[in-house]
């Protein structure tokens, strides 16, 4: 065997951890349709005082988060909004203070921004009354019923955390903010149900509803990682405390909507979750409170990122091989529907459930065009992960209202 059919040989194997890949995703879509996860709970007798923690930095659509949770059906006498605001546009600062004379909004400004949004959370527990803690990050506008959901879980004691789902307002702006949702949507719809099956739901940083005791006896938020929510979960899991993810607890937020801001976004997620992964490995497999296949399930969702390393790799020698003939693109394109084929049944299931099932095709195309670059830079974010490089942190380009799309 000469070394080019050896090489040819070895490229079409590789196919076969995605192609076992986009089958868990046809597997999670077939099944989830057929039996749509439900979570019920019922309203404790006695609602416990909420604080609901708002982090921003110069988000000009925070008012409107802000009024959204003044807005709750919640009891006015049991909730408190404490607003973490570590901004410098006086715009943003301006918009802020307008509910500084509201009884039930507390603002806080620190003189840096020491551990970025971590830190920012971190100081407002100094200021936080409320035995439960709702998070929602500043472009998030959460719907009334929103805490009154989120607490019911609590009724069981075993229950520490709640994480609610995502819901966008642009999803439909263009491709980039299409692919943007998508991604996160495919993600919520099909992986955090199997996570919650398996009782490994982690946190996704906003939208989520956690025991103040619980947030102290891990030791909160650690600040200067990329992916502080997902650090937080494993620690949460890691000592006993259960997570529930509630895929009807949902509250609407934005997508990013430029190339710039999803490229930034999606390696900050990607070098993120390796990174906290690797903080907190060492107490994961340690832990007496998780089953061996908890923890190999854990390692396997964290190793699903390295699938942009082998899709960057698969399309550049494919490409290879097809231009000198030596492997013609025609005995490569039956694979394309084999191997997205789970991952497109799962967009399009997350589409139907949005009810934006008319953009699928838009759908399917967005994944196709715009994941080349998100392959491509999350490849990027890999690789300075594992030579030890920092990744600046980067902050999401928010519309400064409510967008209307078609």
């Amino acid at each position: 065997m000469d070394l080019l059919t050896l090489l040819t040989d070895a490229y079409l194997l590789s196919f076969i951890p995605s192609i076992a890949l986009s089958f868990f995703y046809y597997f999670l879509a077939i099944t989830l349709a057929i039996s749509p996860v439900k979570k019920t709970a019922k309203e404790p007798e006695k609602l416990p005082f909420v604080t609901i923690q708002i982090p921003v930095y110069n988000d000009e659509i925070v008012g409107k988060s802000i009024a959204a949770c003044l807005d709750m059906d919640y009891p006015k006498d049991r909730y408190e909004i404490l607003v973490a605001d570590d901004s410098t546009d006086p715009s943003v600062i301006a918009q802020i203070d307008k509910y500084k004379d509201n009884p039930q909004v507390r603002i806080i400004r620190r003189k840096n921004r020491e551990g970025f949004k971590a830190g920012a959370l971190n100081n407002a527990m100094k200021y936080t009354r409320g035995e439960i803690i709702a998070i929602f990050d500043s472009d998030f506008i959460p719907p009334k019923d929103f805490l009154k959901r989120a607490v019911s879980h609590f009724t069981d004691p075993k229950v520490g955390v709640v994480q609610g789902r995502w819901r966008f307002f642009n999803l439909d702006e263009n491709m980039v903010s299409i692919f943007a949702s998508l991604s996160v949507l495919a993600y919520q719809y099909l992986v955090y149900p199997a996570k919650d099956m398996v009782g490994t739901p982690l946190l996704s940083g906003s939208a989520v509803v956690i025991k103040r005791e619980i947030m102290e006896k891990v030791g909160g938020w650690t600040p200067k990682l990329k992916a502080e929510d997902m650090d937080l979960g494993l620690r949460i899991i890691a000592n006993g405390y259960k997570i529930v993810f509630d895929p009807e607890l949902a509250a609407h937020c934005q997508a990013p909507f430029t190339l710039s801001s999803l490229v930034k976004q999606q390696m900050r997620w990607t070098y993120g979750g390796l990174e906290a992964f690797k903080t907190q490995f060492h107490k994961i497999f340690r832990s007496k409170n998780l089953s061996l296949f908890q923890k190999v399930f854990l390692t396997f969702i964290v190793s699903l990122n390295f699938n942009y390393v082998l899709i960057l790799l698969q399309l550049l020698v494919g490409l290879t091989l097809g231009i000198f003939n030596i492997l013609p693109f025609g005995q490569l394109w039956w694979l394309v529907p084999i191997l997205g084929g789970g991952y497109f049944a799962g967009i399009t299931y997350a589409l139907v459930n949005e009810g934006y099932q008319k953009i699928a095709v838009k759908g399917i195309l967005s994944t196709l065009l715009v994941g080349v670059v998100i392959s491509s830079a999350n490849t990027y974010a890999i690789l300075r992960f594992f030579a030890g490089k920092e990744l600046p942190w980067y902050v999401t380009k928010k519309h400064a209202s409510i967008p209307k799309t078609s």
